[in-house]
């Protein structure tokens, strides 16, 4: 698979609207954090390469997700992002629900 890197201007960018998803949650956003990679050509992926599909458990945990730009024509995966990855943690509170934290490194 081809690399390429992220900008900076575009990882302030993905970050702000990562931070615009809020931090408390009654399950963890996948979707949401996701959509915010998507609406910059961005997927995260498997170690294979090919787009990550899977769940996450555990009452508190973290971690790191590789990504890749996608065709605007096919939607798959074509160039890794080779020097950043979405970092995921949460924390279930007695309250059950999560506390988030994503970002791009």
């Amino acid at each position: 698979m081809i690399t390429r890197t992220i900008t900076p201007k575009v990882k302030r960018h993905i970050n702000k609207e990562l931070h615009s998803i809020g931090t408390y949650h009654s399950e963890i956003p996948l979707d949401s954090i996701f959509s915010v990679l998507a609406m910059n050509q961005i997927v995260p992926i498997s170690e294979d390469g090919t787009e990550w599909a899977g769940f996450l458990c555990g009452e508190n945990s973290f971690c790191y997700f590789d990504m890749a730009w996608i065709s605007v024509l096919t939607q798959e995966p074509l160039v890794k992002v080779k020097n950043s990855v979405l970092a995921l943690s949460w924390y279930r509170m007695s309250s059950n629900r999560y506390e988030i934290l994503a970002y791009v490194t």
